[in-house]
């Protein structure tokens, strides 16, 4: 998916187990709302192992503490 003026790009694989599901109208309409979802939320990072280990503490502390 890219937007009109180039800007924005997302390179999504998305699986299924035959070609019939690869080409109907369904799975076409999945794979590109996936996309826009993606370019919604802007993500910073394309890999876990990307992503600084300062920023992964300070997501951790706004997380809600669960009780075990």
């Amino acid at each position: 998916m890219f937007h009109h003026n180039n800007r924005v790009g997302v390179l999504l694989e998305l699986n299924c187990s035959t070609d019939f599901v690869a080409r109907s109208e369904s799975f076409r309409t999945l794979a590109n709302e996936l996309a826009l979802q993606i370019v919604g939320i802007a993500p910073k990072y394309v890999n876990y192992e990307d992503v600084p280990a300062d920023v992964i503490m300070e997501e951790q502390k706004r997380l809600p503490k669960i009780p075990r």
